[in-house]
């Protein structure tokens, strides 16, 4: 995901008044410049409310769909969303639920590997028991891998609840435009352009909910970097990253189900065992 923040500038006036009392007394008499000055003020501003209304009332909309969407996702406590990426063929998918439970994180997720023979489906969820482990095994495994998390997730880094502080700064420090409406899958959406000060996105919201439910990214980020002896170095990176939810369902009813392994054994390993298996999965 990219963002681009505009960039705003704050003009700041000092106005400095002198003068005695008599030159006041004169500033306050009615002329010809008084007046002329008057009528412009009044043009001027009769010129601004009669301005596009259709511009004003775009960006005001565009902030209104991601207002509502911040708060929509800062409110939330579970949330199942199934999605594809452009890059992904037909068929494939990523899959994740996640539940916040008694200040615990829960998370599940499912996801294809392509590989030089077509894809395989890896699968990682939180044990139940010990939300600090998570189990990871590939479609066909015998057996899983549990393994201990470096840092667990904590309900304020939930990705959901991110995401509602990143539409927050949006608020404060993008150019949001309305861009219309379209259809997306079988949801009708507001389309929001949105231009921040690193990468620009458009963003597609489900009107009936105020969910995401396509973000596309292309743009260039000029990242900051440190050559092998260490001096600080710039570089250009392309952006160029789409996705599209299939299946989504706010606030879902917590399924212990989908963090149980059924009959499957798992051995004790750590999160490079998790890589590796992977690792040998898309070489296979």
């Amino acid at each position: 995901m990219k963002k681009s923040l505009a960039l705003s500038v704050t003009a700041v006036l000092f106005l400095a008044a002198c003068g005695n009392d008599e030159n006041a007394n004169e500033a306050n008499e009615p002329n010809e410049t008084n007046e002329a000055n008057t009528e412009a003020d009044e043009e001027a501003n009769e010129e601004e409310n009669n301005a596009d209304p259709e511009e004003a009332e775009g960006d005001e909309e565009a902030a209104e769909v991601i207002a509502a969407a911040a708060e929509l996702y800062e409110g939330m406590e579970s949330l199942y969303r199934e999605s594809v990426s452009d890059e992904q063929d037909d068929g494939e998918s990523d899959m994740e639920w996640t539940f916040i439970e008694d200040g615990d994180v829960y998370t599940r997720t499912e996801s294809d590997i392509p590989t030089e023979n077509g894809t395989v489906r890896s699968i990682q969820f939180t044990d139940l028991e010990d939300p600090d482990y998570m189990f990871f095994y590939i479609e066909g495994d015998e057996e899983a891998i549990r393994y201990e998390v470096d840092h667990p997730p904590i309900e304020d880094e939930v990705w959901f609840r991110i995401e509602a502080g990143q539409f927050e700064n949006m608020l404060e420090e993008a150019e949001l435009t309305h861009a219309g409406e379209k259809e997306v899958e079988s949801w009708q959406t507001d389309q929001i352009d949105i231009e921040e000060a690193l990468v620009n996105t458009t963003r597609w919201f489900d009107q009936d909910s105020g969910f995401e439910v396509r973000m596309e990214a292309d743009d260039e980020l000029e990242a900051e970097l440190e050559d092998e002896e260490g001096e600080e170095t710039s570089e250009e990176i392309d952006v160029d990253t789409s996705y599209t939810v299939i299946d989504f369902e706010i606030d879902p009813d917590m399924d212990e189900s989908l963090f149980e392994l059924d009959d499957m054994d798992y051995e004790e390993g750590e999160m490079e065992d998790m890589t590796e298996r992977l690792t040998d999965a898309a070489e296979e």
